[in-house]
């Protein structure tokens, strides 16, 4: 497993840690193991729920903010490069079709 399975189902106002587990189709105790490793590396903090102190909070930190930015910032120029790669039409094609395969693979529970 990697941090992804973390990083990518966080929102920015931050999620419980079984809401995380139930996006990433993964076990609470995989999440909570991931969450502790990007703690430590200061990328996420948890915090008490508000309304039940039992549950945790993730969310990003300053660093986590910065580094999703930086991702987005590569996604967008890498998305530039490939539309003048690429004839007119076939870009939008190609992104069908990961949507349709990243759907169909989010729908399954992981091996």
């Amino acid at each position: 497993m990697s941090d992804n399975h973390v990083l990518m189902h966080l929102d920015l106002s931050g999620n419980r840690i079984s809401e995380i587990a139930e996006r990433a189709h993964v076990s609470k105790q995989a999440i909570s193991k991931l969450v502790t490793d990007l703690e430590r590396r200061k990328i996420v903090t948890k915090q008490s729920a508000p309304n039940d102190s039992r549950a945790q909070i993730v969310r990003f930190t300053k660093k986590g903010n910065a580094m999703m930015l930086d991702s987005l910032e590569v996604v967008f120029n890498l998305d530039g490069e490939f539309a003048t790669a690429f004839p007119k039409g076939r870009l939008d094609k190609i992104r069908d079709d990961l949507e349709k395969l990243l759907s169909e693979l989010s729908s399954q529970p992981l091996q």
